[in-house]
């Protein structure tokens, strides 16, 4: 199986602006960030699985019309187990805006604490690993069907994802603490890829590469 973890494009947002979970617009530059992504990616896929908001649909529309353009209809699903972290009340503020009382504490355990009316990093890890687990139950399923028909086969699937999400399965696959994931470098329109060897009861992931451009 391969994963191809894509970070959305560049969104059209002020600079210094909270935001995780807000539906936020794109800029001009779109189309020419999503071709670029294209030339990252397969030919061929069998599915795409994306988050709910503009910046990934959008993307993950466009994805999905290129592959259609060569004769590929991959399976999709919607997912909100992978959108982004959800801020709550700070969501559209400016960092320098908000409370310090509020923020610092924050800073200090951003993985157990949460924004007000938002959720902790431990909780987006916990919604990344229902999608995890699904999305190799999927890949193990359709490879052992291939097998019994006598071929061999690798599920090729596009996640089309926020930071988080993405830095969050780092750590899930590579096995480092949570709040270390933010030395992870992860530009937008970036890809990123997983290949995972299914065992008869495991699986055994291991990045292939991290933040193409």
């Amino acid at each position: 199986m391969e994963i191809f973890l894509v970070r959305h494009t560049t969104p059209e947002v002020e600079p210094g602006t909270c935001y995780g979970k807000s539906d936020l617009g794109l800029p001009s530059s779109f189309e020419k960030e999503a071709e670029n992504v294209l030339k990252l990616l397969p030919e061929k896929v069998h599915s795409i699985r994306t988050s709910p908001l503009f910046r990934c649909y959008s993307l993950a529309e466009y994805i999905s019309k290129h592959q259609e353009s060569k004769s590929n209809a991959p399976a999709w699903k919607v997912d909100s187990n992978i959108q982004e972290l959800d801020f709550g009340d700070w969501e559209g503020r400016l960092w320098e805006d908000l409370p310090r009382f509020e923020t610092d504490p924050w800073m200090e355990d951003y993985v157990n604490r949460r924004p007000p009316g938002g959720e902790t990093y431990s909780e987006l890890k916990t919604r990344i690993l229902r999608s995890w687990e699904e999305g190799l139950q999927e890949a193990r399923s359709w490879e052992n069907l291939k097998k019994e028909e006598g071929e061999i086969s690798e599920y090729k699937t596009i996640w089309v994802t926020h930071g988080g999400p993405i830095r969050c399965l780092s750590s899930i696959v590579l096995g480092f603490p949570l709040e270390n994931s933010f030395r992870l470098v992860l530009e937008y329109g970036s890809v990123s890829c997983l290949k995972i060897r299914f065992g008869e009861i495991q699986s055994y992931p291991q990045f292939v590469y991290w933040n193409k451009k």
